[in-house]
């Protein structure tokens, strides 16, 4: 019989059914929530609404309520670069 421990265990560190993990990359939706790259970059949500007004990282905006979303690309860029590395104007690759 399969203890209630290992089946958890299981369910937890399955591969085809990833939980979001702020140090891997391969766990990130495509678009993320601004808490979610809150969590990646170390950054406050409140700097990231601050960067999205000034251009620096913008977000891309869905619903009624306007939530921000950001793309996995440009996280994943800053994430391993910098942000001195994100010079090029968004939505246009270099």
């Amino acid at each position: 019989m399969v203890s209630w421990y290992k089946l958890v265990l299981v369910m937890a560190v399955n591969p085809f059914n990833p939980t979001f993990t702020a140090g891997l990359p391969r766990t990130w939706p495509p678009l993320l929530t601004i808490d979610q790259v809150s969590k990646i970059l170390n950054l406050s949500a409140w700097t990231l609404r601050q960067w999205d007004k000034q251009g620096k990282l913008i977000a891309l905006r869905f619903g009624s309520r306007q939530d921000r979303r950001y793309k996995k690309e440009e996280i994943i860029l800053i994430f391993n670069n910098g942000m001195e590395m994100k010079t090029y104007e968004v939505g246009k690759v270099v």
